[in-house]
């Protein structure tokens, strides 16, 4: 599953990037929280805090706080509620829950405490002593909130059941900076707090009372290191009573065993050297975080090397993991990490944007990403062979973009996660508005903006169910998007690309199918459309289909009365209309219609006002021929058109693949026989011509397994479909168990594509592609047509989410079929240790300087939970 995010970078290690509240300031996450119920609560401030400072943020903006679910997280879980601050309220940094489950945070910039309680109100309050930059914060068995005044030096209480800050201690050390704070300890019942000005570097200990006061006066504990690294940061406690902490820059953890402790002394205090990381100088080591499991292993993570750890006492054993796989990848985990009632460990990249689940397993001290990654094997050519590219050097001109796209479908809770995958192949930064038009499960119709920022020459994703406030267990909701340019904030931006990846289990959908669809989106609005497949109900071969008509009618227009009209055998069989107001999404229903329309139809849209429209449907146990019994889901966007002449540059019929083409016939104008050839290329530059007959108003689906010429069976193979008589819409369904072994890995997945015909003749030279994901569980491939008899060079050049570009190009011969495996070029050219999850998301254009040809991306995979494929032909501009 994507990216997107979604991620997925080391297979011990599940990351899930973290959505902004303020496009304008990177994510920052930071606090975690487990609540009761097992869901993981991250804090969001979108500052990188200077603590010398007062305030430590320069941005005191309202932010906010992301809630996921641990069961079932996955690289593309999305938060189920995106809990936005109010108006004077700034960046949460630390979580802690009560009794109650009412969740509580500091807010250092704003000098404040706040509180989001159960029934979803926000509750702040202002510290007694101005400037004292709140940090992080515990509760008493007392039901008081205790926490650190970082500028001011005391320890803060307060009471939630008078609303009051009731005390302020000051560290009897002075300038001490306290930092961490934890308690109450099972033996003591103390509250323990860090001191982490490097020349005090003491750890001290408070005694509460029920009455607000405390028991003596504030114990401090010295540590044993003297010199000036040690910056004792974070602080936990164990099941026996023993007070943990980091040393920041001293790469150490510390101990004290409180029965051994006497104030003013050392006593009972050890400190354990973390493993240092294998990187020659080039980075360094800050134990920030840390935690204890309920078996008293001590997890921590390492900031500025980009791993965590653990330390079993007793054997005083070390092991180190490395979060996307180098030690120099600076995704920053700091002072985010908390132990689950799982034991399972959450960790925040500050820098990497990114919540972690983790699961140990990785060698100890990798070493730093100083080059690319070595090439893991020769591939072994499957599904089919592959064109050798050959390295350009400078990027070619960038392909074309759009200032406006459209996605009639989405789907967000329920079981689905969607996504919007953006390239920018420009070389000046976009910022982008993306326009929600939604309705939850049994509820009205909504909107939404959100704004997000593509760099120049790069790929971006935005997970839509946190947009939304839901998760693929969350509420469902049903939207469209709008993705737009916003010139007044970037005016030299040109444009950019739009996808819409989507993944759906079996409680997502009524067929219990468990797989993902990927469609292009619009950037032309239409009033006419033509889908050649409508797929609904039973099917003779066995198994059912269920299909949608989702429409997208744009804000600021009239009301849409739309309108489908089925076609099947020669006759009209069926006819729906609704009505879609100004700004809403509507969706028609072909499986709903009375009588039930035949198993296969093909359908007329058309619409009163300029509209966008697709087809999802979803399979379950069909008879895919060759691929035998399938499941699966796919998308098309209606085509605005009719034509004598389509153009398919993918295709293949070995292995356990099923390739149909269904061709229908819905010019009434003409009212006459469709005279149809199609034209097989294949990879070796023979071609192969069948003729068939499609009556008006009537399909056709021809079998290409069965026509292909024998001695190019289990080949690739692009088509190029004409008519005469009367025009035409060609579509291409795909059935397959794919099975491929390359690079280092293997892929089994099962499912289905569709995808409606390039418009002909061939007349484009340049294609963009924003999706692409090419991580383990995922296969991307370039499939490239040349419909001229001459051969092309073909230019292509990737992008990834870290800005990193790779430029190459492959030949194609006249009249035949190419094939490129992307994985095998990213792997070995463009993804370098410690780019994470985004080194592998990538997009892309092609373009040639020869003649027109067409190009597709199929994708398959099969990852967190759900398999399949999908398949677009790229932008082309027009």
């Amino acid at each position: 599953m994507h990216a997107h995010s979604a991620a997925h970078a080391d297979p011990t290690l599940i990351q899930a990037r973290v959505p902004q509240f303020n496009s304008s300031f990177n994510q920052n996450p930071w606090g975690i929280a487990v609540d009761g119920g097992g869901h993981v609560w991250a804090a969001e401030p979108q500052c990188d805090p200077n603590v010398g400072n007062v305030p430590i943020c320069t941005n005191a903006i309202p932010t906010g706080i992301l809630e996921y679910s641990s069961s079932g997280f996955n690289s593309n879980s999305s938060p189920m509620q995106k809990l936005q601050e109010p108006q004077g309220y700034s960046s949460p940094f630390f979580l802690v829950f009560d009794s109650k489950g009412d969740l509580w945070f500091t807010e250092p910039a704003t000098n404040a405490i706040g509180e989001y309680d159960t029934m979803g109100n926000w509750n702040q309050w202002s510290v007694t002593t101005s400037g004292a930059s709140p940090f992080d914060l515990t509760f008493d068995q007392f039901g008081h909130l205790w926490f650190t005044e970082l500028s001011a030096n005391k320890i803060g209480e307060f009471d939630p059941v008078t609303d009051k800050m009731i005390n302020e201690f000051a560290t009897p050390t002075p300038n001490s900076r306290p930092y961490g704070i934890t308690g109450p300890d099972p033996t003591t019942h103390s509250i323990w707090f860090t001191e982490n000005n490097p020349t005090v570097h003491r750890i001290g200990q408070i005694t509460p009372v029920a009455d607000g006061t405390i028991s003596g006066s504030i114990n401090e504990y010295l540590t044993n290191t003297p010199h000036g690294d040690i910056t004792p940061h974070l602080i936990t406690y164990d099941r026996q009573g023993h007070i943990w902490w980091s040393d920041g820059f001293a790469g150490t953890i510390g101990q004290l065993v409180i029965s051994q402790a006497s104030n003013g002394t050392n006593q009972g205090v050890t400190e354990y050297n973390v493993p240092a990381p294998s990187c020659s100088g080039s980075c360094g080591s800050h134990i920030s975080g840390i935690a204890v499991d309920s078996t008293g292993t001590v997890w921590f993570d390492d900031s500025l090397s980009s791993r965590y750890g653990s330390f079993t006492p007793g054997t005083n054993t070390f092991n180190m993991y490395v979060i996307g796989g180098c030690v120099t990848g600076n995704s920053h985990p700091h002072d985010g990490l908390a132990v689950d009632g799982n034991n399972n460990i959450w960790i925040s990249e500050e820098f990497g944007d990114n919540l972690d689940e983790a699961l140990p397993g990785m060698a100890a001290n990798p070493t730093p990403c100083s080059s690319p990654t070595t090439p893991v094997s020769s591939p072994t050519p499957s599904p089919s062979p592959t064109l050798t590219p050959t390295p350009t050097g400078t990027p070619p001109p960038p392909g074309p973009v759009n200032k406006q796209w459209y996605f009639a479908e989405g789907r967000v809770g329920g079981g689905f996660n969607e996504f919007l995958s953006l390239e920018n192949p420009t070389s000046t930064t976009c910022q982008v508005n993306i326009e929600y038009l939604y309705t939850p499960d049994r509820g009205s119709s909504q909107t939404k903006i959100i704004q997000v920022s593509v760099a120049a020459n790069s790929r971006y994703t935005e997970g839509v169910d946190g947009d939304l406030g839901t998760n693929p267990r969350g509420i469902g909701i049903s939207d469209s998007a709008i993705v737009t340019v916003n010139n007044g904030v970037t005016p030299n931006c040109t444009g950019i690309v739009a996808e819409r990846p989507m993944y759906f289990n079996a409680f997502g959908n009524a067929l219990g199918v468990n797989s993902g669809s990927d469609v292009l989106g619009v950037s032309k609005l239409g009033t006419s459309f033509y889908i050649a497949d409508v797929a609904v109900g039973s099917q003779r071969g066995g198994g059912s289909y269920a299909s949608f008509l989702p429409i997208l009618n744009p804000p600021g227009g009239q009301s849409a009365t739309v309108t489908a009209i089925y076609y099947a055998n020669g006759v009209q069989v069926g006819t729906q209309t609704t009505t879609v107001p100004a700004g809403t999404r509507g969706t028609i229903f072909p499986d709903n219609y009375s009588p039930a329309l035949p198993a296969h139809v093909s359908v007329v849209v058309t619409s009163t006002q300029p509209v966008d429209m697709e087809r999802p449907t979803y399979f379950s146990n069909i008879n895919g021929g060759n691929a035998g019994t399938v499941s699966g889901g796919a998308d098309v966007i209606g085509v605005q058109t009719l034509s004598s002449d389509w153009l398919f540059a993918e295709g293949y019929t070995g292995g356990r693949f099923q390739e149909n083409f269904v061709l229908a016939n819905l010019d009434k104008t003409a009212n006459t026989t469709a005279s149809v050839t199609i034209t097989l290329e294949y990879p070796d530059g023979t071609t192969q011509q069948t003729n068939v007959s499609v009556p008006t108003l009537s399909q056709v689906n021809w079998n290409v397994n069965a026509n292909v010429n024998p001695g190019e069976r289990g080949q690739s193979v692009s088509a190029e479909i004409t008519s005469s008589g009367a025009k035409i819409v060609a579509e291409r369904e795909m059935f397959f168990y794919y099975n491929h072994n390359a690079n280092g890995r293997s892929l089994a997945a099962v499912g289905g594509t569709d995808v409606l015909g390039q418009v002909g003749p061939a007349a484009f030279t340049t294609y963009t592609f924003a999706e692409g994901y090419t991580n383990v569980g995922y296969d991307e491939w370039l499939t490239l047509q040349n419909p001229t008899g001459t051969s092309e060079t073909i230019n292509v050049t990737l992008f990834n989410a870290v800005g990193n570009s790779y430029a190459f190009s492959v030949t194609v011969k006249g009249h035949s079929r190419g094939t490129v495996d992307i994985v095998n070029v990213v792997l070995h050219n463009l993804y370098h240790n410690g780019d994470g999850f985004k080194g592998f998301e990538v997009s892309m254009t092609v373009q040639t300087a020869n003649g027109p040809f067409v190009a597709e991306r199929p994708m398959y995979w099969n990852a967190s939970n759900t398999q399949g494929g999908s398949d677009i032909i790229g932008y082309t501009g027009s």
